[in-house]
């Protein structure tokens, strides 16, 4: 709730930023947990977050697009009045998008999802919990580290099965792919402290550094996306530096693929 207030408050898009980290780290847990529990609400709640963070998502592409990466423009680009122009234009939609989104923020719907959020767990575990809402006795009987393991194998084979193919992959296709490796990173992360880390951090960090290459990669789609749809005169130029951008960033996060691959998963038995 802190966050979201902050979000709707301030113009500092860092404050977005980790709003939407935090609903999609939520997101991830909520998920996990529905492996281990049978009852009404974590879906119902998860499908709103979703719903949320999409809200959201149109203004995170506006601050991404002026601060990161129209700001990293070569200087024979940036000093061209055509380019300042484009600049100006994508600042203006920044700040009418940002309206939007602490409007979203704002709005009684929003207040609701983020209000049941936070009574959550003490409505699913607190002394009050439904009986409806029970831990599946088969998952408590087993070691953690079996429930684990489980969560993270789907999860590992399900973003495999897209990576194969991922220099192929649609526009569709690739934003699937990137969900898959957040899903699983933030499951890795949560948890990864069952194994020792000498087990964990090698097959962490390209975890981590093959989310960071596909979120550049698609950063830089949109900001061709984006360009394009400010329809600035002038604006090729900086149309096809971002098109050559989007090209070595997709070259980088195959490079980043390849080697999350040879990866063992940790969970595995050694």
């Amino acid at each position: 709730m802190a966050a979201a207030d902050i979000a709707a408050r301030t113009d500092d898009p860092e404050a977005l930023h980790r709003l939407r980290v935090a609903i999609r780290r939520m997101r991830a847990a909520l998920s996990i947990l529905r492996y281990a529990m049978r009852g009404p609400s974590p879906p119902s709640l998860a499908r709103e977050l979703r719903r949320l963070q999409r809200r959201l998502g149109a203004a995170r592409e506006w601050d991404v697009l002026v601060d990161e990466t129209l700001a990293g423009l070569p200087r024979r680009l940036h000093a061209r009045g055509t380019t300042r122009a484009l600049i100006r234009a994508a600042e203006c939609q920044r700040l009418h998008s940002r309206m939007q989104m602490q409007t979203a923020l704002l709005d009684p719907s929003s207040l609701a999802t983020l209000g049941r959020l936070a009574a959550w767990p003490d409505r699913s575990f607190g002394p009050a919990a439904s009986s409806q809402r029970r831990w599946v006795q088969a998952a408590l009987a087993e070691p953690a580290t079996t429930m684990a393991a489980a969560v993270l194998a789907r999860r590992h084979r399900k973003a495999r099965r897209l990576g194969r193919d991922l220099r192929e992959l649609d526009a569709a296709a690739l934003h699937q792919f990137r969900i898959r490796i957040k899903k699983l990173r933030y499951a890795a992360e949560f948890l990864g402290d069952l194994w020792p880390r000498r087990r964990t951090r090698h097959y962490l960090t390209a975890l981590k550094n093959l989310q960071q290459a596909l979120g550049d990669w698609h950063d830089m789609s949109v900001a061709e996306a984006r360009v394009t749809e400010l329809q600035r005169h002038g604006a090729e130029d900086v149309a096809a530096w971002l098109a050559a951008g989007e090209k070595r960033q997709r070259e980088a996060a195959l490079a980043c693929w390849h080697r999350f691959a040879r990866r063992s998963p940790f969970w595995e038995d050694d």
